[in-house]
C-alpha cells in the first residue's frame, strides 16, 4: 500500500510538472482507477493514447471501456469501441469480448438504444 501511495505521489508530481510520457500516463491511470478516481484515470488513459498516436492503443482503450462499463456508461463505451475498430484495419481483432458484453448490456437494459453498426 505504501508503494502504491508513493507511486501516486511521484506520478502526480511528474504530470503536474508537465510530464507527457504515454507509458507513465497509462500506469498512473491504472493506479488512479484502483484508488477509485475513475474520472482522472480516464483522463490519463486518454493522455496515454494521445501520447502515442503511431501505436494501436489496445490496453488504454480497453481500460477506458472497462472503466466506462463499471460506471454504467455503456453507450459511450460502445462509441469508443466502434471508433477504435474503425481506426485501423487490424483493430477489429481486439476488444471484441468487451464489445459483445456492451452490446448484450445495451440490449438487456436499454432495448431502445440504437447501436452503431459494426462493420
Amino acid at each position: 500500500m505504501q508503494e502504491t501511495q508513493a507511486a501516486m505521489v511521484t506520478f502526480g508530481s511528474y504530470f503536474r510538472q508537465g510530464g507527457k510520457n504515454a507509458d507513465a500516463a497509462f500506469l498512473y491511470g491504472q493506479l488512479l482507477e484502483q484508488a477509485g478516481q475513475d474520472a482522472e484515470a480516464l483522463r490519463l488513459y486518454q493522455a496515454s493514447i494521445d501520447g502515442r498516436p503511431e501505436a494501436l492503443p489496445i490496453a488504454a482503450t480497453g481500460a477506458i471501456v472497462r472503466t466506462m462499463m463499471k460506471q454504467g456508461r455503456y453507450e459511450e463505451a460502445h462509441a469508443v469501441l466502434v471508433a477504435f475498430h474503425a481506426s485501423a484495419g487490424n483493430a477489429k481483432g481486439y476488444l471484441n469480448t468487451e464489445l459483445s458484453q456492451i452490446e448484450q448490456a445495451l440490449a438487456l437494459y436499454r432495448p431502445k438504444a440504437k447501436l452503431a453498426k459494426r462493420s
